[in-house]
């Protein structure tokens, strides 16, 4: 039989490690009770992940109430819009107990995530988008990542592949547009200063071959 003094030593250093785990963690992380967040699948063998990057890079958050928490490790899992995080590539994958508004994961380059926009094209409020350009006008990129089922003909023991796309878009005066990489769309985005677009284009020979260019014409459009 436990007597009771010993029991309530017991409980008592029960209650300061539980403390201690909640002061480490101070904005009140729970555990993610299945790991990694993969998603269910029929397949064996998948190539590719959900994850915009496989492994845990450095990062920093935003909380809905506008609070800033650095010093963690972040994945972001594309496939279900859910960010996870941890202080050491060995502990168990953590999720956020507050909405998380912003954040910014430090690979090769820097990039800043967001929600909050309005629903659009099937993506929520709660959908994050990089912020390839910021200002009154933003240039905002959703990427999407599915599972492709491999078909027969495609010989291997791949059962299926994470196929990855990622849309442009607008966000203007409160609404939010499409926008593609080509002289067109940008026009007609950009149609109240049609004129200085145009000029610009040509000054600075934007072809649209790559991100930058459509960057550079949002951040010009920005500057007038």
């Amino acid at each position: 039989m436990i007597k009771f003094p010993h029991l309530l030593s017991v409980l008592l250093l029960t209650t300061v490690v539980i403390n201690a785990s909640a002061q480490k963690h101070s904005f009140n992380p729970v555990v993610d009770a299945n790991g990694n967040p993969v998603a269910n699948s029929k397949y064996l063998h998948i190539k590719g992940s959900p994850f915009i990057f496989d492994e845990w890079l450095p990062g920093e958050v935003v909380t809905k109430a506008g609070e800033s928490h650095k010093g963690m490790l972040l994945k972001y899992n594309i496939e279900t819009n859910l960010l996870t995080f941890v202080y050491d590539p060995k502990d168990e994958p953590l999720k956020f107990a507050e909405p998380i508004t912003a954040f910014t994961i430090f690979a090769e380059k820097k990039m800043s995530f967001a929600n909050n926009f309005p629903k659009f094209e099937g993506n929520g409020k709660d959908s994050y988008y990089e912020v390839v350009a910021q200002g009154k006008t933003m240039l905002l990129k959703h990427y999407k990542r599915f599972l492709r089922e491999m078909t027969s003909s495609e010989l291997s023991k791949t059962d299926a592949v994470y196929v990855q796309t990622a849309t442009y878009y607008i966000f203007k005066e409160g609404k939010m547009a499409v926008i593609k990489p080509d002289v067109k769309s940008v026009q007609k985005a950009l149609a109240d200063k049609s004129t200085q677009i145009d000029s610009f284009l040509v000054a600075k020979n934007i072809t649209f071959e790559n991100e930058e260019d459509l960057k550079k014409v949002i951040d010009f459009y920005n500057s007038l």
